[in-house]
């Protein structure tokens, strides 16, 4: 497979107790849609970060902060999440992380 190099991506997944219990959003089936996402689109996968038992009603998570942090260091270029309320549930944060992404040149 040729991999499109100048496509960095950063897959997010997160999980907290209660909605893996509940609705059955896990890790491994999150891991797994960015995986073959990003595979069928010939990105080149940086790292995937994970956060297990984590609210999304706050940003400060450690590996969303590391994501956080490789994004400011221009090492990813795209995010790929498996739906948006991974990232956050929260409007607000929301907006801001797209506020960063765009600073950054980041999808």
């Amino acid at each position: 497979m040729i991999v499109n190099e100048s496509v960095i991506a950063g897959l997010y997944t997160r999980v907290s107790t209660l909605e893996q219990a509940t609705e059955g959003y896990s890790l491994a089936a999150q891991k797994d849609v960015c995986i073959s996402y990003s595979n069928a689109m010939r990105y080149k996968i940086f790292d995937i970060y994970t956060d297990d038992g984590y609210s999304a009603k706050s940003l400060n998570r450690p590996a969303l902060n590391r994501l956080i942090a490789d994004i400011k260091a221009r090492k990813i270029n795209i995010v790929i999440i498996y739906k948006l309320d991974r990232l956050s549930r929260n409007v607000k944060n929301i907006l801001e992380l797209v506020e960063l992404f765009e600073q950054f040149n980041v999808t």
